[in-house]
């Protein structure tokens, strides 16, 4: 439907002269048409006789002056001839009305919303729940309601992710100290528990296969003498086995074989009364332990 001007306030006038009922131009009387729309945006409607037998509306397109350029017949009503003096109303059409009572009545509920389905023909878009937002549908073709993080997100702590391409969902609050990492099958965040880690010293009794407990079972112990010798292993053993120390002095550099420690259930095992060793009598040792 094509936009029409309406204006307030304008007075009637009168046909000036006869027209038949084929003509798509006539004259009203002198000054009569000022008051009337331009149309030269938007066309405008007027109606001749009104209330009268010969009744007709039109739909003027242009209007120079007092000359007004129309189209014949508009609103469901029939072309008629007119005599000169009728009355020239500007006036709104049924077709308008009829499309806002559509509208109007397109609503039934709070909150919806209307759109167009074609060129004046209306539908309704019943209202969303609470904190969803208004978006294009995936055909590009008609309003929709969709999730939006404020939606989404119902707890504090929780995280938005894609479920996949352009569709947000939600990863609840983990618990206290776990971490976020991906699925096995890599497709969505999960909340994980953090690996362990210990710290701590032991000074060396030349004990063979001395175990030092931890709270967990380690996969990885680095140890470090306060003869700036460093161990690591990350060999699940039951015993102590043969590795590397590294001097701490000459970096970078593996000085000689040593026996590093041994990981184990819920500690690690060292060993050794030499120098180079993990337990040597006296020695003060510092570890980090990573499970």
């Amino acid at each position: 439907m094509a936009r029409k001007q309406y204006l307030g306030g304008v007075a009637a006038t009168t046909l000036a002269g006869n027209i038949n009922s084929a003509v798509t131009s006539l004259s009203v009387a002198s000054g009569g048409g000022a008051d009337f729309p331009t149309a030269a945006s938007f066309p405008f409607v007027i109606v001749i006789g009104r209330n009268t037998a010969s009744e007709e509306v039109m739909l003027c397109t242009a209007r120079a002056t007092d000359t007004l350029t129309v189209t014949r017949a508009y609103d469901s009503t029939t072309a008629a001839s007119h005599v000169d003096g009728d009355t020239v109303e500007h006036c709104i059409d049924a077709t308008i009305v009829d499309a806002l009572s559509v509208l109007l009545h397109t609503l039934t509920t709070a909150g919806d919303l209307p759109y167009a389905t074609a060129d004046a023909t209306w539908a309704r878009l019943a209202k969303g729940t609470a904190y969803q937002g208004l978006a294009m549908n995936s055909g590009a073709t008609a309003p929709e309601w969709v999730a939006t993080l404020q939606s989404l997100l119902t707890t504090q702590g929780d995280l938005p992710y894609a479920s996949s391409a352009n569709t947000p969902t939600r990863l609840a609050k983990g618990t206290a100290g776990q971490i976020l990492t991906m699925n096995s099958g890599a497709t969505a965040p999960e909340w994980g528990t953090a690996s362990p880690t210990a710290s701590g010293s032991y000074t060396g009794d030349a004990t063979t296969d001395r175990t030092v407990t931890l709270a967990f079972t380690p996969k990885y112990v680095v140890i470090r003498s306060n003869q700036n010798y460093i161990f690591h292993s990350d060999v699940q053993s039951s015993v102590s086995q043969l590795g590397y120390r590294i001097s701490t002095t000459t970096i970078g550099v593996q000085t000689t074989n040593a026996t590093r420690p041994a990981l184990t259930t819920l500690g690690f095992i060292v060993s050794g009364s030499a120098a180079e060793e993990t337990n040597h009598s006296g020695s003060t040792f510092y570890y980090m332990a990573v499970g």
